[in-house]
């Protein structure tokens, strides 16, 4: 084979071998690009099924939220309209708050005079019923509440104090006539909500005369509602690979 013979077959070689080494690199994007699209396709897929079980996770535990709120509700009229106690409340409005501020205390040897004295011999029994209506519903607390922020009547015979937040709570829902909320807050119980409603007079229903406290443990779905964020959210997304 000449030389020039041997050159020309050597220029063609080299063509071939770019062209094979252009069409695989060709081939090789081709294929980069088919798997990054599928790749991204599927992850598309995967955090819209995520976002869609999210989304009817929130709705679920809003409506969860709403329905225990609308439960607690009624369970805080049990009290707060009922007639023993709006009496009770009624009664000692207006009375002075040296007085008030004593009466529940009466099981502890305070000594009342007068029509403060009547009242004080009611005080064990309809705490008696207090308690059993706290432990029965699984309450943490539940007290009545005068407009001088004085606990008049408690479940617990020796109720703690209670803080500047409570007594503003109490203020307002006597000043408007409406039930009011606290943040939720932390206790030795876990996640404790302090929730205020306010009780009218029996002879005078407008007037409103004291406030039902109530500490309320944050259960059920409320809870899982705010345990949400320590779960690993991973196991759903790797649910949705399989």
């Amino acid at each position: 084979m000449s030389s020039r013979e041997l050159v020309s077959t050597s220029g063609l070689s080299k063509k071939t071998l770019l062209a094979a080494v252009g069409l695989a690199l060709v081939s090789g994007c081709i294929t980069l690009f088919f798997c990054f699209s599928q790749s991204e396709n599927r992850r598309f897929e995967v955090l819209h099924n995520y976002e869609m079980r999210v989304n009817a996770w929130l709705s679920d535990a809003a409506q969860s939220v709403d329905i225990w709120n609308g439960e607690m509700k009624e369970l805080r009229l049990r009290v707060s309209d009922a007639e023993t106690y709006r009496l009770f409340s009624g009664d000692l409005f207006g009375l002075d708050k040296r007085v008030t501020g004593a009466i529940n205390n009466v099981e502890d040897g305070v000594s009342l005079s007068g029509d403060a004295a009547v009242l004080s011999e009611e005080v064990p029994a309809i705490r008696r019923i207090l308690l059993e209506f706290m432990n029965y519903n699984g309450l943490l607390d539940a007290r009545l509440v005068n407009k001088e922020g004085q606990t008049i009547l408690s479940a617990l015979s020796t109720p703690a104090p209670l803080t500047s937040d409570q007594t503003g709570a109490t203020l307002r829902a006597m000043k408007t006539g409406q039930s009011v909320f606290l943040p939720v807050r932390g206790g030795a119980n876990g996640l404790v909500l302090d929730v205020f409603e306010p009780v009218y007079d029996l002879e005078t229903p407008d007037k409103c005369v004291a406030v039902f406290m109530v500490s309320v443990p944050v259960l059920s779905k409320v809870t899982q509602f705010t345990a949400r964020p320590k779960q690993n959210d991973m196991s759903i997304i790797g649910g949705q690979k399989k």
